[in-house]
């Protein structure tokens, strides 16, 4: 399928070095200039992240703050937690996702995650491991690659993971 799975950096070279934050937005630009397809895995932490974030922007549009969205919490020398760096994604991702303009897809583990978020609900959303071919088939997108065959293969190893 000519993916490549990207993890935020716990240190590294180049933007990198600079922290997570600005990281993880110069590869969410360049995901969004090369066209390529950014997936939004929610856990748990991550499922809460989007609540709390869907709550803030609550607030402030109430407020009137025309800033789109909260911020993370971030100390500058510190180690960024996992959902204040997903927090990051979304006030990358939210304002795009949005307007319509990226190539988004959400995937939820079940029964972990119960639901999405109004906050994602632009991008398509699957239920893995049950919905894996349409996952699949998602990322693929006009590739058109056969994935019944990997499907059945990742949906157990889904399966078995979650099981753990």
């Amino acid at each position: 399928m000519g993916m490549a799975v990207v993890a935020a950096p716990g240190g590294g070279s180049g933007v990198a070095a600079w922290g997570p934050l600005p990281w993880l937005h110069a590869l969410h630009q360049r995901a969004l200039r090369d066209g390529d397809t950014i997936v939004l895995l929610l856990s748990p932490a991550a499922e809460a992240a989007a609540r709390r974030w869907e709550d803030v922007a609550g607030d402030m549009s109430r407020a009137g703050d025309a800033s789109g969205g909260p911020g993370p919490l971030h100390d500058p020398g510190g180690e960024v937690e996992p959902c204040e760096a997903f927090a990051a994604a979304l006030s990358c991702a939210i304002p795009v996702l949005s307007a319509g303009t990226g190539r988004y897809v959400v995937a939820r583990l079940e029964p972990a995650v119960t639901s999405v978020p109004q906050v994602l609900r632009a991008a398509p959303a699957f239920v893995l491991p049950s919905e894996a071919v349409g996952f699949l088939q998602a990322l693929a997108g006009r590739r058109g690659c056969r994935l019944e065959p990997h499907a059945a293969a990742v949906a157990e190893r889904l399966r078995r993971a979650l099981g753990e």
